[in-house]
């Protein structure tokens, strides 16, 4: 299993248990996500294929493409770019 899979894997466990109450927003739930395993890189996909199945919030590519563009801009998480795939980790303090 590649390493992306298995982050997308463990994360799958842990989006259905760490999803803030109904309303949160996207934002919200990438940041306690992040908060909650700041030593995790995630990808875009990753985010997108979990939070595909919770109701009432934006999931599409684009939408969570902009959401974790602005928090890296924003210096609230940080981005790294590794050839044509980009890695979002929780800032350090």
């Amino acid at each position: 299993m590649n390493a992306e899979k298995a982050l997308v894997k463990a994360f799958e466990t842990v989006g259905t248990k760490e999803i803030p109450e109904a309303g949160a927003s996207v934002r919200e739930i990438i940041l306690d996500v992040m908060k909650s395993y700041p030593d995790k890189w995630f990808t875009q996909k990753a985010f997108k294929d979990n939070l595909s199945s919770v109701e009432n919030i934006g999931h599409s590519n684009p939408y969570i493409n902009n959401v974790l563009r602005k928090l890296a801009e924003t210096n609230q998480i940080v981005a790294e770019k590794r050839g044509r795939r980009v890695f979002y980790q929780a800032k350090k303090d």
